[in-house]
């Protein structure tokens, strides 16, 4: 008798437990760091939100990993890409560790993408973070109640066709895009063979490098000048001489030697690594060797 009522005991624990759970608010362990917001431009509506993403998608929600110890690695499964041009099916969104979101939810996401040498994958960030748009069964959620102004929408596939999509209310892609190695040569400005002189890693991908110049392999003319300008005071600093402000591969080592690609960026009259993924190249790898072949023809 006793192990019986024991037992009962048991069971009634175990169906207390699974329904407090069954009542509690699935919202509530979702939660955006408060770094990621204060940091984050505010848009007022949800038009200029849109107009500021280059990736809109609905993706489902799988986990994430640690990446630096104030920054995780969100993993969403696209299950809609709505301006057509996600090219991962899993986008990987770089945010405050202090978010969280729930696993197997749906979200939409309005994201600011960009390809980096130095990642294996493209580099994601929510426009904004404190807006965070979730389905479920029963319907479309907001964390913290932030609707902007469509917080009445009942079909947001069909919004975003009509009122985005189709309007054209997102940004360029460019910097997703991804370059032929003798287009970006040709494009660029500015193409240094470097030595590595110092390097600190600063998260699992990413060195900070200081370095010397071997070598001038291109020198376009920026209002004057061209390879003479090597030699020049705002052509050292762009080349590295000031204290660990280059990116390199975690790990490098003092004495590597990388290709440099640079853009001269009319806008504020500085050398800016070349985009789309084309700014690094180790001096002994298939790509560094066709660069130099580049350079001498």
């Amino acid at each position: 008798m006793k192990r019986i009522l024991f037992c009962g005991l048991v069971l009634l624990c175990l169906l207390c437990a699974l329904g407090a759970c069954r009542a509690e608010d699935p919202t509530a362990v979702e939660m955006v760091g408060a770094d990621a917001a204060i940091d984050a431009a505010v848009y007022e509506d949800f038009a200029s939100l849109c107009s500021a993403s280059n990736v809109i998608v609905r993706a489902v929600y799988e986990g994430s990993d640690p990446f630096t110890s104030a920054t995780s690695v969100f993993r969403f499964r696209v299950e809609k890409d709505f301006i057509g041009n996600c090219p991962e099916r899993v986008v990987h969104v770089y945010e405050s560790s202090f978010s969280s979101f729930l696993p197997g939810k749906t979200y939409y996401l309005f994201l600011s993408g960009y390809r980096n040498a130095l990642y294996a994958h493209i580099v994601f960030n929510r426009v904004q973070p404190d807006f965070l748009l979730g389905q479920t069964k029963a319907g479309y959620t907001f964390w913290n109640d932030r609707t902007l102004d469509v917080g009445s929408v009942t079909d947001f596939d069909r919004y975003l066709k009509e009122e985005i999509v189709a309007k054209h209310l997102y940004a360029d892609d460019s910097r997703m895009q991804t370059e032929p190695l003798a287009s970006a040569y040709q494009n660029a400005d500015r193409v240094l063979l470097v030595e590595i002189t110092a390097a600190r890693d600063v998260n699992p991908n990413v060195a900070s490098c200081s370095y010397q110049v071997v070598e001038v392999l291109k020198d376009r003319p920026q209002g004057g000048g061209g390879l003479q300008e090597a030699a020049s005071d705002e052509t050292a600093a762009v080349a590295g001489t000031q204290p660990l402000n280059t990116p390199a591969p975690a790990g490098t080592q003092i004495g590597a030697r990388f290709i440099l690609l640079f853009q001269f960026d009319e806008a504020t009259g500085r050398y800016e690594s070349y985009p789309r993924g084309m700014a690094i190249f180790p001096a002994d790898s298939a790509d560094g060797a066709a660069l130099r072949n580049m350079a001498n023809e």
